[in-house]
């Protein structure tokens, strides 16, 4: 409940605001539900898109896990190794290339 009452819920209810007003007054869809629907959707995601920039809150996921937990986006010296060593039979296991020029 506590977090009903941040400030930054106002941006939300603003962009919320703003993407209706849009979705009324200037776009032009058939049935008109549909631009209604459009730019209050639109107007609550960029309102927390500016929401979260503005008070560093992530939306999604929280922050990376502690102590090498997960997945490393860099590969130790021996995986290095050990792919380095792999390329040679995956590169006989692929077929002949064929050249149509000669």
């Amino acid at each position: 409940m506590r977090s009903l009452f941040r400030p930054h819920v106002l941006v939300v209810i603003g962009g919320f605001a703003i993407g209706l007003a849009f979705g009324i007054f200037v776009m032009d869809t058939q049935p008109p539900i549909f631009g209604w629907l459009f730019g209050a959707g639109a107007g609550i995601v960029g309102g927390t898109f500016i929401a979260a920039i503005a008070s560093g809150q992530q939306i999604i996921s929280g922050p990376a896990p502690p102590g090498g937990r997960g997945r490393r986006l860099t590969p130790t010296p021996e995986e290095l190794d050990e792919i380095e060593r792999g390329l040679p039979h995956l590169l006989d296991d692929l077929p002949p290339v064929r050249d149509d020029d000669a």
